[in-house]
């Protein structure tokens, strides 16, 4: 069974609240994994013990 991707983006202004003291803001992405996600994570975990770079791409569009 496939799940829903669910992913989303979230902003935080830096400021007191957060320690910070400079201000702005930061946008973080936020994405649910599963099971099914396990072989990209595990190939991710072994180039990166290799010191390899990697892009990942993905889309904050709604699903077709």
């Amino acid at each position: 069974m496939q799940h829903q991707r669910m992913r989303r983006l979230e902003r935080f202004a830096l400021g007191p609240s957060l320690g910070q003291c400079c201000g702005g803001a930061v946008v973080l992405a936020f994405e649910r994994l599963d099971v099914s996600d396990l072989n990209w994570v595990t190939t991710l975990g072994k180039r990166i013990a290799q010191g390899l770079s990697t892009v990942r791409s993905v889309s904050f569009a709604p699903a077709a």
